[in-house]
């Protein structure tokens, strides 16, 4: 369908969809849902997105907890959404995370080996100390199931204090703000 045609389906005129793609990168801060709306009326990460990014078509590609802070990237490109969110494809996501207690040398090689959630065997592709931080990890992950980092810690016997993704494939947040969106390229 080309913008000039003008077609219908079952009497219902059809609109071609977006024909420029955006891309973007956010800081999602905790308190806001990774999704498009909430009936209920919570903030979600679209609110954060400046007017004059917003496009036909924009979703988060992937899901943060409400809780949990960090990378999240929108786009209205269908064929992306699926590349960053589907384990099949492998795409890294790493997160900081900071626990009640320090984890023993065997629990990180729990992590790395298998955690047996209610929803399968979750396993992350690397599990490290932190630097500078007695009770902080760096967890990569390939998969994005509901809430797994969180879920694996409690298997441990561990509580999140704080959640945070910091990578997605090749993009960093880097210095980029709570809150804030910017463009890439």
């Amino acid at each position: 369908i080309s913008v000039t045609d003008n077609e219908t389906v079952d009497g219902n005129q059809v609109t071609p969809g977006p024909t420029t793609k955006t891309y973007l990168m956010a800081h999602k801060p905790g308190g806001y849902l990774s999704s498009v709306t909430d009936p209920r009326g919570r903030p979600t990460v679209l609110n954060l997105v400046p007017i004059k990014f917003r496009t036909p078509g924009l979703v988060p590609a992937g899901r943060l907890d409400m809780p949990t802070t960090g990378l999240i990237v929108l786009t209205n490109d269908g064929d992306v959404v699926n590349h960053l969110t589907h384990p099949r494809y492998g795409v890294e996501k790493e997160y900081q995370v900071i626990l009640d207690s320090p984890l023993t040398a065997a629990s990180l090689r729990a992590l790395v080996s298998g955690v047996s959630l209610p929803s399968g065997v979750a396993r992350a592709v690397r599990a490290n100390p932190l630097p500078g931080q007695p009770c902080g990890y760096t967890v990569v992950m390939t998969e994005g199931r509901k809430r797994e980092v969180r879920l694996m810690m409690e298997v441990l016997g561990r509580v999140v204090r704080s959640l945070r993704r910091g990578r997605v494939g090749g993009l960093r947040l880097g210095d980029l703000e709570p809150g804030r969106v910017r463009a890439l390229d």
